[in-house]
């Protein structure tokens, strides 16, 4: 616990404890993905208030919103702000057609966040995607540290680009979006930056150079057991009876073939294919850890 206080030499224990408290209520017990889709979340708690959250929410028109972000700011009004934006992204998520108008609504909740602040300091990198079944695309603001690697049909991988800085509340920054094919996307992987920070006892971060060789190593396991593994990984690297500095959060997102699949009778086909009811998703819940 000691080192949990050195960081936040302002932030008492039990003002840790309360933060904790409230931030824990907002981390989903249990979310659901989506016909085709197979999902998976873990999380390793780092040793820093505010920290991540993430969500998998249902919205318009047969779209769903993916999200995972990070949280900076000093002790407990980062925990709050934490709980202000995960609240946020439940209420005008399932509203949200796409990740921009999402992302102008949080950015505008730090705006009057920060104004409340005596030394504004709040930001927060973040990841938003909505998969849009009916167009068959993924379209994403990827903003800050938060930049996800996906795997492709073909077999490779890349890193997708950055769309803009991360949210700070500053009127008239830009942020961008982009956006993939589902039919030609087979798994999409979201690392919170906790993972590249996470520190060895020896000073060390665990670094972008590890986490991609990581990444590369597990592809081929279903998706709760690379968010397991990876979030093993880094445990060994932090080391025994230690925590990482910061939340480390793994989102897995399987899009399998029926994902982008409009017909209902081949819909159904394919589901039963996977070894599921038909109507229902295949392994369709976030595994949390």
């Amino acid at each position: 616990m000691s080192e949990i206080l050195t960081a936040f030499p302002s932030t008492n224990k039990d003002e840790l404890d309360l933060a904790r408290q409230i931030q824990s209520t907002f981390i989903p017990g249990r979310c659901y993905g989506w016909p085709g889709a197979r999902v998976a979340a873990r999380r390793l708690a780092g040793g820093c208030l505010g920290g991540d959250f993430h969500d998998v929410i249902s919205g318009l028109d047969e779209q769903h919103l993916v999200a995972i972000g990070t949280i900076r700011g000093p002790g407990l009004v980062a925990a709050l702000a934490k709980t202000a934006l995960s609240g946020a992204v439940r209420k005008f998520g399932p509203i949200s057609r796409s990740p921009h108008a999402l992302i102008q609504r949080l950015d505008r909740l730090l705006d009057h966040l920060n104004a409340d602040l005596r030394e504004p300091g709040l930001s927060c990198s973040m990841f938003v995607g909505v998969v849009d079944h009916n167009k068959g695309v993924l379209e994403y603001c990827s903003l800050g540290a938060c930049r996800p690697r996906v795997w492709m049909r073909n077999g490779n991988s890349k890193l997708l680009g950055l769309t803009g800085p991360a949210l700070t509340g500053t009127p008239g920054v830009k942020h961008g979006c982009g956006s993939l094919e589902l039919h030609s996307v087979r798994r999409l992987v979201i690392c919170s930056d906790g993972l590249t920070a996470a520190g060895s006892r020896k000073g060390g971060a665990f670094g972008a150079a590890r986490e991609r060789h990581l990444l590369q190593e597990t592809t081929e396991l279903p998706a709760d057991q690379q968010a397991g593994a990876i979030l093993q990984a880094v445990c060994e690297h932090v080391g025994p009876d230690r925590v990482p500095n910061a939340d480390v959060t793994v989102l897995v997102t399987d899009f399998c073939e029926a994902a982008v699949v409009t017909d209902a009778g081949e819909m159904s086909a394919r589901l039963e294919s996977y070894g599921g009811k038909v109507g229902s998703a295949p392994d369709s819940s976030v595994f949390l850890g």
